[in-house]
């Protein structure tokens, strides 16, 4: 069994060689090797006497070597003399000898693998093992992934633009992914949805992953149907299939879900691209970004970015489209940019493919619906000259969701906008003195929109129990309870 697993006598006598011409490299070979990465026992035995000798100051020769050998009583079990000797002319020089290192270390990771999968196999067979036992070996199996990802090295493909080039418009606009939902969405690309509380994120994201399970149209925009799987982290199970019947006016096909809310052990990116590999989603979302446990320190640039790099490798190893759901930041109003709307860092700025950020406003002739313009920035398509207007209406068991008309995008710079946004981010009854610094407005056009927000239906005004001659000021709930809206 031992000489049938991998191993390379050649390599191993490339750097026993290249350390006996060049002794200066003894110490960082001590450094990148382990006794263990010598199959061969009698290698083993020479490359621990080399280090051995270097570490403790004495000049690694040939005679040196042999005497330490014999001294120790190992020289004939590693051949006798002349097998020291033959290694001074296994190679020329020294200059591979980080080649033959590599290989002993893949190798040896190799031959690791093997072990701790029969370890595995086991542990996971024998009736009443240890769970901890089996534990202990996936621990080692992950940490062997590491160390292969890490001696794989980047594997250079690059491409000659002229073989790529083209100037026939049909021929440009076929080098794009496939579109999943025209004008919004292709494949393999990662999007997020952004809203402040009360701009029924939720619902638009579970309209538009519906509509692209059944190839329907969304907000009168075409899709291309996709199998999709949801993945939802904030609501309970009957919460999401009650909204889920309240939406799809057709029974659901290509359409699975799971709500993962109060689960200690969540799926990794890597679980979710087995699922997707085996079950051929063409679509995962997911609901919320911040509640996945995949961004270890959200107000941290360099290692947000680390964490959101997965996501791109997770679409481009899958060939499948993740779309984000995502909270708005704090102060995150009309003044802040599409890309610097969600929360956490900066980073997230640059890295999606598209963000759809739902904005409040005093847009929308229906009193009872929910009117949220849908601000776009889209890296593969035109982002529209005016911002869609998005209505959403509930009853005791239906919603729904649709065009109505567009605004200009100077729309979303009105004053009443900024407070619809302000009184969405606190989600709590607020005085106007808060608004007022939330917003950055003046007292008198605060007091004005206020009043006339009030007089149209979008805002609620009630009396002050600390202050007789105040008011304090909420969204007003659309047709059911505020808590469906999200």
């Amino acid at each position: 069994m031992s000489d049938a697993l991998p191993h390379s006598p050649e390599a191993e006598q490339g750097v026993l060689g290249s350390l006996l011409i060049e002794p200066a490299l003894i110490g960082e070979a001590a450094r990148i090797l382990r006794q263990s990465a010598f199959h061969l026992p009698a290698h083993s035995t020479l490359f621990a006497e080399i280090v051995g000798l270097a570490a403790d100051g004495a000049d690694v020769d040939l005679i040196t070597l042999i005497q330490s050998l014999r001294s120790a009583g190992q020289l004939d079990a590693i051949g006798g003399p002349a097998a020291v000797s033959a290694l001074f002319t296994v190679v020329p020089t020294s200059a591979n000898w980080k080649h033959y290192a590599a290989v002993l270390q893949e190798q040896e990771t190799r031959r690791e693998a093997i072990r701790t999968a029969a370890a595995i196999h086991e542990s996971a067979t024998t009736p009443g093992a240890s769970m901890a036992g089996l534990a202990h070996h996936l621990e080692r199996a992950a940490t062997l992934q590491g160390r292969a990802v890490e001696g794989v090295g980047f594997k250079w493909s690059t491409t000659n633009a002229a073989a790529v080039w083209t100037r026939e418009p049909a021929s440009i606009a076929a080098l794009s992914d496939p579109p999943i939902v025209d004008g919004l969405l292709r494949e393999r690309e990662v999007v997020q949805v952004v809203g402040a509380a009360k701009t029924a994120k939720t619902w638009f994201s579970l309209a538009l992953a519906l509509a692209i399970a059944r190839g329907g149209k969304f907000l009168e925009i075409r899709t291309h149907p996709r199998r999709v799987l949801y993945l939802d982290y904030e609501l309970k199970p009957g919460t999401f299939a009650k909204r889920l019947s309240m939406i799809a006016d057709t029974c659901p096909r290509g359409f699975e879900f799971q709500c993962l809310r109060g689960f200690a052990n969540l799926p990794t990116i890597q679980d979710i691209a087995a699922y997707v590999k085996m079950h051929s989603v063409g679509v995962v979302f997911v609901d919320s970004l911040y509640r996945t446990g995949w961004i270890q320190e959200e107000n941290n640039n360099d290692s947000t970015a680390r964490d959101l790099a997965q996501l791109q490798t997770f679409t481009r190893d899958t060939n499948c489209s993740l779309v984000c759901v995502d909270h708005t930041a704090k102060g995150a109003g009309t003044e802040r940019s599409v890309v610097d709307s969600s929360r956490g860092a900066s980073a997230k700025g640059g890295f999606f493919d598209g963000v759809y950020l739902l904005r409040p406003t005093d847009q929308g002739e229906d009193p009872e619906a929910l009117y949220v313009t849908l601000d776009l920035v889209l890296r593969d398509w035109a982002a529209p000259k005016e911002l869609p207007l998005v209505a959403f209406k509930w009853s005791a068991t239906t919603a729904t969701i649709e065009m109505a008309g567009n605004v200009p995008r100077s729309a979303n710079r009105a004053a009443s906008v900024k407070i619809l946004e302000a009184l969405a981010e606190t989600e709590t009854v607020t005085s106007k003195a808060a608004i007022i610094e939330a917003t950055s407005l003046g007292e008198k056009v605060v007091r004005e929109r206020l009043k006339e927000l009030v007089a149209t239906g979008h805002v609620e005004e009630s009396p002050d129990p600390t202050h007789r001659q105040r008011s304090l000021y909420i969204l007003k709930p659309r047709q059911t309870a505020s808590n469906r809206v999200e």
